[in-house]
């Protein structure tokens, strides 16, 4: 493996009437079929991950960038996750069960949203040139949030795979109500799309606008891929001591609640210190 890793429009007439009508219909059959089928995460998916990962460090590591070595450190945070990972392959071929591995469902979406996030990283570099090397640019700006996304990658795939083995399926959620909710609608389930989520959710909580749904979709969904997992929904209820009935506190999260802290306790995953707790909402 590489050294650096080792190391719509209301009202509208006409045709854009009628595209919102067919823009609909496609909606109604994508929710209807559920997402499209992920490729396998074999070997050669995942090796094509770390490549695309060490450019990515490669790139950072540029000292004209002047990365400060604070969370969220890409620097760290890439060369971690791979250190992990090439864990999970080592367990998993001691155990000849590779196949196994390369056909879990979980594994199959994280390795499929950590290539898109690496590509979305040197694309951010090749688009932004001169810009990357502006600390109070746009692209830098977008750099640090996808080093936040990185963060939150590395964080799931250690809780998911402690120690190189999966444990989704018996991954314990903090609060017992929350627990509940999950395995009445979700079973032993370790990822869902976000569709479904919301649809289930929706069974227990009135979800009233859209601009609701996103803002809920912000919060939880802590690595950005269109999909919920059971890591990223103990957080979410860990952190809003959620009852089903206070999920309106999400639509003033992003403004209210500082990122870093949420970082952090997404680090510390369910062993957080007690000072981090201090600020969190009751």
């Amino acid at each position: 493996m590489a050294t650096a890793l080792s190391g719509h429009n209301p009202g509208g007439r006409g045709p854009n009437q009628r595209k919102g009508r067919i823009l609909g219909i496609i909606d109604a059959i994508q929710d209807a079929v559920g997402p499209p089928k992920q490729a396998a995460a074999d070997r050669r998916t995942v090796e094509k991950t770390w490549k695309l990962m060490d450019k990515v460090v490669r790139l950072c590591q540029n000292p004209r960038l002047q990365l400060k070595n604070s969370p969220p450190y890409i620097l760290d945070i890439l060369p971690d996750t791979y250190q992990h990972l090439r864990l999970i392959q080592c367990k998993y071929e001691e155990s000849q069960r590779l196949t196994q591995l390369s056909e879990n469902d979980y594994f199959k979406v994280y390795i499929e949203s950590l290539m898109k996030k690496s590509k979305r990283a040197i694309r951010l570099f090749k688009e932004g040139k001169e810009r990357m090397y502006e600390e109070q640019s746009q692209d830098r700006r977008n750099l640090t949030k996808l080093s936040l996304i990185f963060s939150h990658i590395l964080a799931e795939i250690k809780a998911i795979f402690p120690g190189g083995q999966f444990q989704g399926n018996t991954f314990r959620i903090t609060k017992a109500d929350a627990g509940e909710f999950w395995r009445r609608f979700f079973g032993e389930k370790t990822i869902v799309p976000w569709k479904v989520f919301r649809q289930c959710l929706h069974e227990v909580h009135h979800i009233s606008s859209s601009l609701e749904a996103m803002a809920l979709k912000s919060t939880i969904d802590l690595t950005c891929n269109d999909y919920i997992s059971v890591f990223e929904f103990d957080i979410f209820t860990r952190l809003f001591q959620v009852n089903f009935t206070l999920l309106i506190f999400s639509c003033f999260f992003n403004t209210y609640f500082p990122s870093h802290v949420l970082s952090l306790l997404v680090e510390f995953g369910n062993d957080p210190p007690p000072f981090l707790l201090l600020g969190l909402p009751k």
